[in-house]
């Protein structure tokens, strides 16, 4: 398994070592972020850990979606956080920066928010949510905290 450590603001993450517990205070380099990293604690324990410098913590899901473009394009929903998602499918011509809705079906609930665009990698799209309303976030963070 690989640990996820998260970079605050200001730069500092907190390595706990899951055999013993123990805590250290880090400050990684950028050349450390985002790649998976082998560390041996002074216990002896190994762990695998990644370096994460989102704001929001992303949960892997795999949720079907509906984007409303032009047309309506059935999409699966790979992760999702409450302020934005990344979801594959047949999508093309898409401009970083362009808004689209779309609906996500979430357990029971369809959520449909307004998106912007912010990457775009073959078939795969990252959004930001625009204004989200109460009761779409309370759903999205519901499954959040759901284990």
């Amino acid at each position: 398994m690989i640990q996820e450590v998260l970079i605050s603001p200001l730069g500092w993450a907190v390595i706990i070592c899951p055999e013993c517990g123990e805590k250290v205070h880090v400050k990684p380099g950028k050349e450390l972020q985002h790649i998976v990293l082998e560390r041996t604690c002074t216990c002896g324990a190994k762990h695998k850990l990644v370096f994460d410098t989102r704001s929001e913590h992303r949960k892997k899901c795999s949720f079907p979606g509906i984007f409303l473009a032009d047309k309506n394009i059935p999409v699966t929903i790979k992760d999702i956080s409450e302020i934005g998602a990344s979801f594959e499918g047949n999508v093309r011509g898409l401009e970083i920066g362009s808004f689209y809705n779309l609906k996500i079906k979430i357990s029971e609930d369809w959520v449909k928010v307004l998106t912007r665009v912010i990457r775009v990698n073959r078939k795969t799209v990252g959004i930001s949510f625009v204004n989200i309303d109460a009761d779409q976030k309370k759903i999205i963070e519901y499954y959040l905290l759901s284990s």
